[in-house]
């Protein structure tokens, strides 16, 4: 029961600060914003909402080639679906860790559970390790000095020791994808992945050289399409910081929403926009607004995921484990 209240404490965290920050903004400012903005444009928003279809495909073609190395054959269209009703599951989830609920997916119709689970461990740590170079890039450029290329070479270095470690040592790998997962993962999903017996056979989860950097590819192009949707919503609402200020914020701002305090980013993601854009002046009623629009971009994506999984309910919807 202490557990149980422990982690709800948790988890509203962040709607508790969003609740603060609204009640210290001026509501009148931030309606302006969003629907009076002088210069901005629906159309922007329209386009943001679109760029979901290349973004979901990249990223499930991604995911598709990973589980293939691991000796699941699915199809694109299977692998789309999947892949979407995972982003439902995610945007409900503190730290979106509800994405793995695909490996009961998988398991479910069949497919090994430890394949289906590891095939989306390093579908996330692809994520993971793409956001931290843009993170450590976004800060880099925000620092305004001269050690913006020794960052980005530092932290390209730790993004590829930590691959060779990965890839290359049994225990290290079986720290991150066992005994560091166990103590994140949805209560739910650890139960089910009990079944799965993913730590005797941790040696023979290995991906092909073509498929590492096929997908180091793909998720550069990934993340260029949510760069670029953020950017649209920043002409949504006519906001044009300077690019270092938008992009840093941005970037600090999806890392803070992988923290388990909060829900889709809500009220954190606000806080670190409030704060990088004041910097440069921007008024926190117009950090807030775009703050919401991107917090209306995941909805929009878990919507998409909500009505695939009311067509396709792959597992008895009383029993999702999240």
């Amino acid at each position: 029961m202490k557990r149980f209240f422990l982690r709800a404490a948790l988890k509203s965290l962040g709607v508790a600060l969003f609740i603060i920050i609204l009640i210290r903004i001026n509501w009148g400012d931030l309606l302006r914003a969003l629907f009076q903005s002088e210069g901005g444009n629906i159309f922007y928003l329209l386009f943001s909402l679109a760029f979901v279809v290349p973004l979901l495909y990249v990223k499930s073609f991604r995911w598709r080639l990973i589980q293939k190395d691991l000796g699941i054959q699915i199809s694109q269209r299977d692998s789309l679906r999947y892949y979407i009703i995972g982003l439902f599951a995610g945007a409900a989830t503190p730290g979106q860790l509800g994405d793995f609920i695909k490996t009961v997916y998988l398991h479910k119709k069949g497919y090994p559970g430890g394949s289906a689970f590891f095939g989306v461990l390093y579908d996330r740590i692809y994520d993971v390790m793409a956001l931290a170079f843009v993170l450590f890039f976004g800060l880099a450029l925000l620092s305004e000095t001269e050690t913006v290329l020794p960052v980005i070479y530092i932290t390209a270095a730790v993004i590829l020791v930590f691959l060779v470690f990965f890839l290359g040592a049994r225990k290290f790998r079986k720290f991150i994808t066992i005994d560091l997962f166990k103590h994140v993962l949805p209560y739910g999903i650890k139960r089910q992945l009990k079944k799965f017996k993913i730590d005797a056979d941790v040696d023979k989860y290995q991906l092909r050289r073509s498929t590492l950097f096929l997908s180091f590819l793909l998720t550069l192009a990934a993340y260029g399409i949510v760069f670029y949707r953020y950017y649209l919503l920043l002409l949504t609402i006519n906001l044009q910081p300077p690019f270092a200020v938008w992009f840093g914020g941005i970037a600090l701002a999806s890392f803070v929403t992988l923290i388990p305090i909060s829900i889709s980013g809500v009220g954190t993601r606000d806080a670190v926009l409030i704060g990088v854009f004041g910097t440069v002046g921007i008024e926190p009623e117009k950090a807030v607004a775009f703050s919401l629009l991107i917090l209306l971009l995941m909805l929009f994506n878990g919507i998409i995921g909500l009505v695939f999984w009311m067509k396709n309910p792959l597992i008895p919807k009383k029993n999702v484990p999240l």
